[in-house]
């Protein structure tokens, strides 16, 4: 029995389409998987699985849906591994738990970061895990504000904004294998969180010098 055969084996219909339209879509490279295929692929009518899901649309939700829920749980695993006074620290948790989920999963961080596929921000399942991860960044950051690790002007969620854009370029050149390319000696995981961390850093001030 192969590694797909034993995932596959003992997931009802929902879970087994899941992973069949993620395989399609590692082929493919996040091309949209079609209805037809999938239930070829699955050995089951269309009927059966448009009881589930109503359209492609509907399929892609909920495998980015998977893919967010993983992202949350890691980031929240992560985060309270740091100490509660060093909010840099858990900010800088939150790099590496992205960066390390887009190389685990890098279809589902395709699917996710492409709106031509499915539009976070437009579907309400999504949106909710998207605005969750952004509230805790400015609460991290506010925090170490507080604490004197940024200056007293900086703009919070400007910074957000800015460290999300910076870290999805990251995140998809790491998967890409373009960082791989530029430092073949070196693991293309570590450099990006390296690169990440030291791009935080310049932001940050040490504690107790705030401007």
């Amino acid at each position: 029995m192969s590694r797909h055969d034993r995932i596959m084996e003992g997931m009802g219909l929902h879970g087994r389409a899941i992973v069949t339209a993620l395989d399609v879509m590692a082929e493919t490279r996040s091309a949209r998987p079609s209805m037809d295929e999938i239930c070829e692929r699955m050995g089951v009518g269309a009927e059966d699985l448009r009881g589930i899901f109503a359209d492609e649309h509907s399929l892609l939700v909920a495998v980015a849906e998977q893919a967010l829920v993983r992202l949350i749980d890691a980031t929240t695993r992560a985060i309270v591994k740091v100490e509660q006074d060093d909010p840099i620290g858990q900010f800088l948790a939150l790099g590496d738990v992205y960066m390390e989920w887009a190389a685990q999963y890098p279809t589902q961080f395709r699917l996710v970061t492409d709106n031509s596929l499915v539009d976070g921000y437009e579907v309400p399942e999504l949106r909710r895990y998207i605005d969750s991860l952004s509230e805790l960044m400015i609460r991290t950051l506010s925090r170490a504000q507080d604490r004197g690790d940024l200056p007293a002007t900086a703009d919070i969620p400007k910074l957000v904004l800015t460290t999300r854009i910076f870290c999805h370029g990251l995140a998809r050149m790491l998967i890409d294998g373009r960082l791989h390319a530029m430092q073949p000696d070196a693991s293309a995981l570590q450099l990006a969180k390296s690169i990440m961390r030291d791009t935080v850093r310049h932001f940050t001030l040490p504690a107790g010098r705030a401007a």
